[in-house]
């Protein structure tokens, strides 16, 4: 088998867990989610060049100025012109000089600016999350084959299917069930009440060129570890990890997660994770198998 790239809340303030936990339904849950997900994630554009596209989570504001979090492969080509495409069709160019990539891992955090108010992600520890576990990934699909027109797609009926560990080159730990496609790489991970879990990447693809359906995506848990690489402080942005577990907040599993795969099916190698210095192109699938 070989793999394919694909390009592509944390809470703004302290996170407060009151002693009386409102019990959400299963059902109707997707749909809050998905309402989540879209408020949250913005297109990772670059000018030009719609099929190059990625998806990125907005996960903090200080003053004027929003972070995402990203797949790093998204924005791994300096002379590109990116451009940050919120939930309201603004665009906001990158400034290259601002963006952070964290050390041996596959994330990179960005920066825009804008006087509009933006909903920032919600974190849950991702240490808590079990194979079985519904999961929702959102993102953009990349304009190319049967994607003919730029916008968001939500994917609810997915879970957990294997968590490595220690994790696999890159930071990858997290594989599921889900129908990703290209452009989709950088986008969330969510657990079933909208808190953000996981940064979804990549995906198995055979050497016949089908994709396998099972993504990879990686910990929320491993950008808190890591983010002082970047000499930015989480604290100092509000940035508060929700760790009350799953089962508190949902009061049954949602119908739709589908049942935990054979053993067999699933990816037992580690990933292939191309460098940002390959610049041949079609050498990356910018979000195509992902």
């Amino acid at each position: 088998m070989k793999l394919e790239m694909g390009w592509g809340a944390i809470l703004s303030g302290t996170a407060i867990v009151s002693a009386l936990v409102m019990m959400l339904p299963s059902i109707g849950i997707s749909s809050d989610v998905a309402q989540i997900a879209e408020s949250i994630t913005v297109l990772i554009d670059i000018e030009g060049l719609p099929s190059r596209t990625g998806s990125g989570v907005i996960i903090a504001r200080n003053n004027d100025t929003y972070y995402v979090l990203t797949a790093a492969h998204v924005v791994q080509r300096p002379d590109y012109p990116y451009v940050i495409v919120t939930p309201d069709q603004q665009r906001y160019s990158l400034d290259y000089q601002t963006v952070k990539i964290i050390p041996n891992i596959d994330l990179a955090i960005l920066e825009f600016t804008s006087s509009q108010t933006y909903s920032v992600a919600r974190l849950a520890d991702s240490n808590q999350v079990n194979v079985g576990d519904p999961v929702y990934v959102g993102g953009f699909p990349s304009v190319g084959g049967s994607v003919t027109q730029q916008g968001f797609r939500f994917l609810d009926d997915g879970s957990i299917a294997q968590i490595f560990d220690p994790p696999l080159e890159q930071g990858y730990a997290l594989v599921y069930r889900q129908d990703t496609v290209a452009g989709m790489s950088g986008g969330p991970v969510l657990d079933q009440v909208g808190r953000l879990v996981g940064i979804h990447g990549q995906l198995e693809i055979t050497e016949d060129g089908m994709a396998q359906p099972f993504p990879y995506g990686i910990p929320i848990q491993t950008f808190v570890q890591l983010a002082d690489s970047t000499n930015i402080d989480l604290n100092d942005l509000g940035v508060r990890v929700d760790s009350t577990p799953i089962d508190v907040l949902v009061s049954q599993p949602s119908p739709s997660a589908p049942a935990t795969p054979p053993a067999g099916s699933l990816p037992t190698r580690p990933p292939v994770v191309p460098t940002g210095g390959n610049t041949t192109p079609g050498a990356i699938c910018p979000g195509r198998s992902c």
